[in-house]
């Protein structure tokens, strides 16, 4: 237990973690605001968001921009204080049409950004620009 808060522990697997994303109906990614969280890649939250899992996280660094701060539909939500982060669970857990919402945005936004042929295509743009620079150099 952790406090009175059960606590269902479960061995890492690839498999275990397969099956824990397909169980989770909301991700949460807590993080303290520090220069090292403040640009640390936001895998847990691509996981939820790739497994359209509305989640909550704390407002640092890439969660903010993984979670569209700012926007008027977010594909996730971000809490600074104990008290936004009660807030933002209690609308999570009463209100189905959000997190369907927010989980199918950030599905989406997954899907456009971070697929593995969308990645390949940058990475391959890149190096091209970089090759034809300094052959023109």
């Amino acid at each position: 237990t952790f406090g009175q808060l059960e606590v269902d522990f479960r061995p890492w697997s690839p498999s275990e973690q397969a099956m824990a994303l397909q169980e989770c109906d909301v991700g949460l990614c807590p993080m303290p605001d520090t220069v090292w969280t403040q640009g640390k890649c936001p895998y847990k939250v691509l996981q939820y968001m790739a497994h359209a899992i509305p989640w909550v996280g704390s407002a640092v660094g890439e969660n903010r921009v993984m979670a569209g701060s700012g926007e008027q539909e977010p594909r996730g939500l971000c809490a600074s204080t104990n008290e936004e982060w009660l807030q933002m669970l209690l609308r999570l857990i009463e209100d189905v049409r959000l997190r369907a919402a927010i989980g199918h945005r950030a599905h989406q936004y997954v899907a456009r950004h971070h697929r593995r042929e969308v990645l390949v295509n940058r990475l391959s743009q890149f190096w091209r620009k970089l090759i034809v620079g300094r052959s023109n150099a």
